[in-house]
């Protein structure tokens, strides 16, 4: 399912029953406010492509850590006003990510573990110091965009 760029006001009351086996949301370009929408993974396991791009979502990504979302391959919340941490145990609810996009918002700290994680993008955020130890169990990390932040 794609509705991208139709500029919905407020955030869509979108229920996505489990036997319809949707595969990919793409919600980017809409200008969508108000909380992160985590409730949409609750009962939609089998996404493998969730985007949320370039809305005006805030909050953090409080993803609920009993659930487990083996097929989810990529995660785009770029361009929004996320903000906090990731919570330390998000890699274990996408053993199977491939590609994880947070440019773009108010991080500050970056907290786990990803087994599968290709790309990772992280750019224009508010991280500063030294990079976490957590980047170097990334094993199967090729692609690491850090532009504009205030790592050494």
């Amino acid at each position: 399912m794609v509705i991208s760029s139709i500029s919905i006001e407020t955030s869509p009351v979108i229920q996505l029953h489990p036997q319809l086996a949707k595969s990919v949301v793409d919600l980017s370009y809409n200008d969508l406010t108000r909380d992160v929408p985590t409730w949409l993974l609750d009962n939609n396991t089998k996404l493998e492509y969730l985007s949320f791009e370039s809305n005006s979502l805030t909050g953090v990504l409080d993803f609920r850590s009993n659930s487990k979302h083996f097929h989810m391959l990529l995660l785009d919340f770029s361009s929004n006003c996320i903000h906090r941490e990731l919570p330390p145990f998000i890699g274990s609810i996408f053993p199977r990510l491939e590609v994880l996009n947070l440019s773009g918002n108010a991080l500050q700290d970056w907290i786990g573990e990803f087994p599968s994680l290709v790309t990772l993008s992280l750019s224009s955020n508010h991280f500063d110091g030294v990079v976490p130890t957590g980047f170097y169990k990334l094993n199967e990390l090729r692609f690491l965009y850090f532009l504009t932040t205030k790592l050494a």
